[in-house]
């Protein structure tokens, strides 16, 4: 597991986490942005004298600019350094792999990573959220299709959330990647391979996350200390579990719309929840779930019976998280689409009977409906859901 610190100021412990690894080269990996610029000078001062930079570009991790940054880099390093987000972790990962497994992954996504070697990682995550900076696995696209890459070492070794970066996230983008922590609880808890320990994390990261979203306070060190243990939470949970329904059609909307990845899987979670409930009631096998989906329909201020469906609806609309599919510009020809976007396994991880054919067909509805924009306290969500 890696060794989590949260604190202001934790960038200061780099000099002495490199020195354990015997003062070596490193290469940091960052996005471009004036804000990660900004956050790379705040730590010049921490890195060894042998170090590199490289920023991938594009929006998504994407597996060439991987591959591209080994080459650019042109020679061995010691350790890695991401700063940055899910996208920028997930690419340090894989450049921790080295050319030759990605290489080899680029040619069969779905073989086994057999690296020679993987080389250490630490963490400086910018946003709280994606969780990225403690789970063993990455997120790599090929020609727009998502695949990821697992390997039990890719874990960072040490991750160091300063308080003093996270608190530099612009709102929206605050709210966007923070919900993708309690996204990773409610999926985690709705999983097939949910346990007793993977439930512990998932709680704590919907009861860490939903509080310090809502109840938010601009400037609040103790809110983003919350959000970033409920993205650690988030993270090992998921770890365990993999994703379900909601995650696996995520990367269709970010693909081809360029929404977010957390407002892309806000998408379909309630429509998810609903139907989740559905077969609850009528599938034998889905009631071992039940416990769980009491507890997640409680922090959705909801019950079992009662309407979750427009609870979640209410929450993105109190969030400020946009999830109307026509208003996004979605349309509803579009959706037959999304199967080659999908992973399989992730579509079957749920224990409800959940298809994805029927997610589709409840997305082209949605899509074909006129949208009402009423308040709130009044929201009906048959008649106003995305």
């Amino acid at each position: 597991m890696a060794e989590l610190i949260v604190d202001p100021g934790a960038v200061r412990r780099l000099p002495a986490i490199l020195s354990s690894f015997g003062s070596p080269s490193c290469l940091v990996v960052s996005s471009g942005s004036a804000r990660a610029t900004a956050m790379l000078k705040a730590i010049l001062p921490a890195l060894p004298v042998q170090f590199e930079v490289y920023s991938p570009s594009g929006e998504i991790p994407l597996l060439s600019e991987s591959l591209g940054g080994i080459q650019r880099v042109g020679k061995d390093y010691q350790c890695v350094i991401a700063i940055g987000g899910g996208r920028i972790i997930d690419t340090a990962k894989a450049m921790c792999l080295g050319s030759d497994c990605l290489r080899t992954f680029a040619s069969n996504p779905y073989t086994r990573l057999c690296p020679d070697r993987v080389v250490p990682l630490i963490a400086v995550p910018t946003i709280a959220g994606s969780g990225s900076e403690v789970t063993p696995f990455a997120i790599a696209y090929m020609d727009g299709l998502k695949y990821s890459l697992f390997h039990p070492r890719l874990r960072p070794v040490y991750v160091l959330a300063d308080l003093d970066i996270i608190a530099t996230v612009p709102g929206h983008s605050r709210t966007i990647s923070g919900i993708d922590s309690v996204a990773h609880g409610i999926e985690a808890m709705l999983s097939n391979e949910a346990s007793s320990q993977s439930n512990h994390y998932a709680r704590v990261a919907i009861a860490k996350g939903l509080p310090a979203l809502t109840g938010y306070n601009p400037g609040s060190r103790r809110d983003d200390r919350e959000l970033c243990l409920a993205a650690w939470a988030g993270g090992e949970a998921i770890a365990r579990t993999r994703t379900t329904v909601p995650h696996a059609l995520s990367y269709f909307f970010t693909s081809r719309y360029a929404i977010p990845h957390g407002q892309a899987v806000c998408l379909t979670m309630g429509l998810f929840l609903r139907l989740f409930e559905q077969d609850l009631r009528q599938n034998p096998a889905a009631r071992n779930w039940k416990d769980s989906f009491e507890f997640i329909a409680s922090a959705l201020s909801c019950s079992i019976g009662g309407d979750i469906e427009a609870a979640w609806l209410d929450l993105m609309y109190r969030l400020g998280i946009e999830i109307n599919l026509e208003k996004l510009g979605i349309d509803a020809p579009e959706i037959n689409e999304i199967d080659r976007y999908v992973n399989p396994d992730r579509m079957s991880n749920s224990p409800a009977n959940i298809t994805l054919k029927q997610m589709k067909e409840e997305l082209a509805k949605y899509i074909e409906r006129e949208v009402v924009e009423i308040g709130a306290t009044e929201i009906d969500a048959r008649s106003t859901y995305p």
